[in-house]
């Protein structure tokens, strides 16, 4: 029997608007104001439903006027292998362009750009002559633009020296530009003439057409080292609107407490607003938390710190309007990790989660996990609704005219560990649908981005060298069709939940714990015995250990050890899955290097 969506989750409906609905003048409106007050120009971007630059537009909104998968069931409509992991993706018109690392190494990297078909996934074109790309592509007027590390050319390396900005032909990935005078980190901004990248602690504004750089907007904040702390400034993000550019600066604090083989970290972060043509100082705010995102619009600023706290500034003069602490209706339970914003027609939506493990996982801290998404009046911060989840929520939330995505992990109806996705009514955060994709173990679902009437996104795999790695593009559009088991997530609702069990796989001198999929180099011809007897079970015991030794999905053996040949100049794939008294499994995975 189908099963009832409202009535296994827990969400809090305070306050019910009337439905959100993302106008055009909610955008053109706040560039128009920008030709008012500054020499810096609107760009010409593209249509509504594009996602041309990191979260969506130039004020890191996360909010698109185009329509998403809205129900009432969701399906995959094509998956692509991508060249390599992927750090940052963007739609614009019928095209994905994707930034990926290729190769890694101590002496440098490799990277590329690939432009996919939007509606059947194939590759259009792949730009592989540049250096590692530090986020997603920015799409405007015709152009793709891509910041990338720099670098001095190698023989190892195909892209040479060829680091830097670049600007490319969006039809066919031919370098137009390239500005190699330092690493430029981020997705770039442009706004008329002007395209803005992170370089470093401050943001450069380079000429489109050439890309000659025409000035720094410095943020006044300079790295220093007193004795043994080292204290490190960092631009995270940064947004242009009416003629500002606002920062979001982490800055951390290492400290070597007479000991070789320990640097602790403190995090701090700011929050700068910087005129958009010269530079000018306007406001500075600051914080005593590691900054996670911010977005600005409708004459705010509005900024997410670790690991619970949203804060909203006046974007003219950095009062701070008001600030809130988000938390769950389970007593005992504090948030660990906080999502960036994203904000429309006078809400704001952000996401939080108990687990403290990066990549969404079991940490071993016997926690019952919950996840949530909130709304929250733009004004006042007061809360809207709040939808919780057993689920582990794993993106930033993204808006549509009707709908609110986000990315989590939760087992399926098979019970297995899968990458999903959930649609939400932006009205009263009700359940439209969830999706379990095809990815489990170590993947780590990337952002997701509403366009096309599809939702886009992709999985990554914790690999420390991504050039053995695999890496998959997805693109999910609307069924009418119900899915399979292994498409339908398990139970979710908040409640008491059976903690599965946490993985440790060990060799003889290697520990892979938890889902990372971790590389490491055996003498070719060798058998390595793995063993899993220090996996544990917090609430209960496991009961089985199984090994798919091959890598090809099947797990033939049984045990807790597991004898495993890896051949010369190969590598082995093991994956592990274990079960507990209560039917909960955690799989791992460790892949062998032969050399």
């Amino acid at each position: 029997m189908q099963r009832k969506k409202q009535r296994r989750r827990k969400y809090i409906s305070l306050l019910l608007t009337g439905l959100l609905v993302v106008s055009t003048a909610a955008f053109t409106g706040a560039f128009s104001g920008l030709a008012q007050t500054s020499d810096v120009q609107p760009s010409d971007n593209a249509s509504d439903d594009d996602w041309a630059t990191h979260r969506a537009d130039e004020g890191r909104t996360g909010a698109t006027a185009g329509t998403g998968p809205a129900g009432p069931y969701a399906n995959t409509e094509w998956k692509a292998n991508s060249t390599g992991t992927v750090e940052g993706a963007t739609v614009s018109g019928d095209t994905v362009y994707v930034g990926v690392t290729t190769f890694l190494e101590y002496y440098g990297d490799n990277g590329a750009v690939t432009a996919y078909d939007a509606e059947t996934g194939e590759v259009r074109w792949n730009q592989s002559e540049l250096r590692k790309p530090n986020g997603a592509p920015t799409v405007s007027d015709g152009t793709v633009y891509v910041a990338t590390n720099a670098g001095e050319e190698h023989p190892h390396l195909s892209a040479g020296g060829k680091g830097g900005l670049f600007a490319l032909d969006a039809e066919t990935g031919e370098i137009e530009w390239q500005n190699n005078e330092t690493t430029w980190l981020g997705s770039p901004i442009v706004v008329g003439d002007r395209l803005y990248a992170i370089t470093g602690d401050n943001v450069s504004v380079v000429d489109v057409e050439t890309g000659e750089r025409i000035t720094t907007l410095e943020t006044g904040l300079e790295d220093s080292t007193d004795g043994d702390t080292n204290v490190h400034h960092t631009v995270e993000d940064f947004a242009v609107v009416d003629g500002s550019v606002y920062l979001s600066v982490e800055t951390a604090t290492e400290t070597d407490d007479d000991n070789e083989y320990v640097i602790n970290y403190t995090y701090s972060g700011s929050l700068i607003s910087l005129d958009a043509t010269d530079g000018s100082h306007e406001w500075t705010q600051t914080a005593d938390s590691e900054v996670v995102g911010m977005a600005v619009a409708d004459g705010k600023v509005y900024w997410t710190l670790q690991p619970d706290t949203v804060q909203t500034y006046s974007a003219e003069d950095g009062t701070l309007h008001w600030q809130k602490q988000l938390g769950y209706s389970v007593d005992n339970v504090e948030p660990a990790r906080i999502t960036a914003p994203a904000v429309d027609d006078g809400t704001v939506y952000v996401g939080i989660d108990d687990n403290e493990y990066e990549y969404g996982y079991y940490d071993g801290s016997g926690k019952k996990n919950i996840g949530a998404i909130y709304a929250l009046d733009g004004q006042n911060g007061q809360e809207q609704w709040r939808f919780e989840t057993a689920a582990t929520v794993d993106s930033a939330p993204v808006l549509t005219d009707d709908s609110v995505f986000f990315g989590a992990v939760h087992t399926n109806e098979q019970n297995f560990t899968r990458h999903s996705m959930y649609a939400l009514s932006r009205d009263d955060g009700t359940e439209q649908w969830s999706y379990a994709t095809e990815e489990s173990g170590s993947a780590h679902l990337g952002s997701v981005i509403p366009a096309n009437d599809r939702l886009y996104t992709w999985a990554h795999y914790k690999v420390l060298y991504p050039q053995y790695g695999e890496y998959r593009m997805y693109a999910l559009n609307v069924s009418d069709e119900r899915p399979d088991e292994n498409h339908r997530l398990a139970d979710d609702s908040v409640g008491d939940q059976n903690i599965a069990p946490n993985v440790v796989v060990t060799s003889d001198n290697e520990r892979f714990e938890g889902s990372d999929r971790v590389v490491t180099a055996v003498e070719g011809g060798k058998t390595v015995v793995l063993n899993a007897s220090l996996s544990s079970d917090s609430d209960g015991e496991i009961v089985s250990y199984e090994w798919d030794a091959d890598g090809d999905g099947e797990y033939e053996t049984s045990g807790k050890t597991v004898e495993v040949t890896v051949p010369e100049c190969e590598t082995v794939t093991v994956n592990l899955r274990v079960t507990d008294d209560d039917g909960g499994v955690s799989t791992g995975s460790a892949e062998l290097r032969g050399t």
